[in-house]
């Protein structure tokens, strides 16, 4: 049996591999197409499959993606394609939706969050809007405008050279969280010397020259607190799916009260940046005082397959709600929203 890995030219000649799958799959079904499936994706394509779903997966390697290998042949298709071509992403896209109606497009990781934005945006789809997704990958932008809605987040500065790092951390101090605008993750810094090294190790990648990189950080204070993780989807700006837990002891949920106290703020950051028909995740921290933080937000799944075990009922799934979040469509019983959810 033939495996179903093409190519961007098996696509666009329409060659006989490619013509012959098509045909084995039923357009009745709904199409979608996710992108470099990892951690929690892998599950959003298992459980595609199990619906019944046309998934299509795009690879930037000539292989199944490692963890999918047993239901290769339940898979749609599986495209090779350079991810940093735009122009060849957007020219094997039209070629599927001619021949499956594409409903939505799924990053399967962070990083692709911003193509999957363009993407949807060049066939006209629901998903997270282009023209907001920029307040997602900067961390700047972000901070900027959650502070016109008068969110609180950690006091910050940015910085792009070795001069403005010794500036931040005489106006704030230590500790200190150091994060690349444009990318998720951090590094904690304890005293000057470690934030130095962190911002030489950025501006400076090469020790032996002296010449820096144009990269900008952004140095912010460390909220102390107690720090929770919130998950969810959203679809036309309201919240369907809301998954509250500290990040350091899941087994002990949060109280109803709290839940919905931390929901109804957290919708006012997600309203400001606008946040719709995607998934979500966030950092938030509650300081001594009880006032909320707004660490970070991203549209990003879990990274473990814990979210694997998110059952709302017997028949309803996290991953419902992803794949509904992305096609801009409501779900379960009168599509009202969960607060919260029972693992296992």
């Amino acid at each position: 049996m033939k495996n179903n890995l093409f190519t961007y030219a098996d696509i666009t000649n329409n060659n006989n591999h490619y013509f012959e799958r098509i045909r084995e799959l039923d357009r009745r079904n709904r199409t979608m197409v996710i992108i470099e499936p990892s951690g929690a994706a892998l599950g959003l394509v298992r459980h595609g499959v199990r619906k019944g779903y046309n998934v299509i997966v795009f690879v930037s390697d000539f292989q199944v993606p490692a963890g999918l290998e047993d239901i290769e042949p339940q898979i749609g298709l599986i495209v090779h394609v350079n991810l940093l071509d735009l122009a060849n992403m957007q020219a094997v896209l039209h070629c599927i939706n001619i021949d499956l109606k594409i409903l939505a497009i799924i990053p399967g990781a962070t990083h692709f969050v911003y193509l999957a934005s363009k993407l949807t945006d060049v066939l006209k789809l629901p998903g997270l809007n282009i023209n907001h997704v920029m307040k997602l990958t900067n961390k700047v932008l972000m901070y900027l405008t959650l502070e016109r809605v008068s969110v609180s987040i950690p006091v910050y500065e940015t910085v792009i050279c070795m001069k403005d790092m010794e500036e931040a951390i005489e106006k704030i101090g230590f500790p200190a969280v150091i994060r690349k605008v444009d990318r998720e993750g951090f590094e904690l810094a304890n005293n000057a010397d470690e934030a130095r090294a962190i911002a030489a190790q950025v501006f400076y990648p090469n020790s032996s020259s002296k010449e820096e990189v144009g990269q900008t950080l952004m140095y912010a204070q460390y909220i102390e607190g107690r720090n929770y993780i919130l998950q969810g989807t959203t679809i036309k700006g309201k919240i369907r799916f809301f998954n509250f837990a500290a990040n350091d002891d899941a087994t002990n949920p949060p109280d109803a009260e709290l839940t919905k106290q931390v929901q109804d703020w957290f919708s006012q950051a997600l309203h400001a940046i606008q946040i719709n028909n995607c998934v979500f995740h966030a950092d938030i921290c509650i300081d001594a005082e009880n006032k909320f933080f707004l660490i970070n937000i991203s549209s990003a799944m879990p990274e473990s397959q814990l979210c694997s075990e998110w059952k709302v009922t017997d028949e309803y799934h996290y991953f419902d709600f992803v794949y509904h979040a992305y096609m801009g469509e409501p779900t379960y019983e009168e599509y009202k929203p969960i607060h919260r959810v029972v693992i296992g």
